[in-house]
Order: C-alpha cells, then structure tokens, then sequence
C-alpha cells in the first residue's frame, strides 16, 4: 500500500487543492516566461543549465462539431467515424468559507 493510500479522503483533497494552486502559480510564471522567448524572437537559447529552442508552426484542423452537423450521425457510424471514449473527471475547488485560509 502507498502512503497516499493511507491517507483519509479529505486529506487528500487538500493536499490535491493546495498542489493545484501551486501549479496554476507556477503555470502563470512559465507563460509569462515563453511569451518574453516568443517575443524576443531567438531560434535558441543557451543558459547555463539548460537550453531552448523557439519555433513557429501551423496546422491544419478539422471542425469536428461542423463535420458532425453537415454529415450527421448516421453517416458517420455507418463509416466507423465515431468513437467513445470513458474518461474519470477530478475537479477540485477551494470551499468558500475556508478559502481564506489559502489566502494566507
């Protein structure tokens, strides 16, 4: 058994809330970071520990909702277009009476 596993269900929960705070911080520091590289506009830069390379792509996509409106369900079952997909959803949110607590 893991240490998490020992833990209690609501323990849990903090601990996933406070790590999902911690990574939106970080989160908005990295983007603030890319976007100075992107505008600064090096191919690539050497820093002492690591290094980054900076490029532009396109691509092209399909307007699945679109393709799903002017061809219709029908069409694309019968042509094996359509697929299913089971995914499990975690959402966390801070408690509102509690939230001061993060605050701090």
């Amino acid at each position: 058994m893991t240490p998490v596993a020992k833990l209690k269900s609501e323990t849990i929960v903090d601990r996933l809330g406070n790590l999902k705070a911690d990574i939106a911080k970080l989160a908005k520091i990295e983007k603030e970071l890319i976007d100075e590289l992107k505008k600064r506009g090096d191919p690539e830069i050497d820093g002492e520990l690591f290094r980054a390379t900076v490029s532009l792509s396109e691509a092209t996509v399909v307007n699945g909702p679109a393709v799903r409106e002017l061809l219709g369900d029908a069409y694309l079952a019968k042509h094996g277009l359509l697929s299913t997909r089971t995914q499990h959803t975690v959402r966390v949110v801070a408690q509102l009476s509690r939230s001061s607590i993060l605050a701090a």
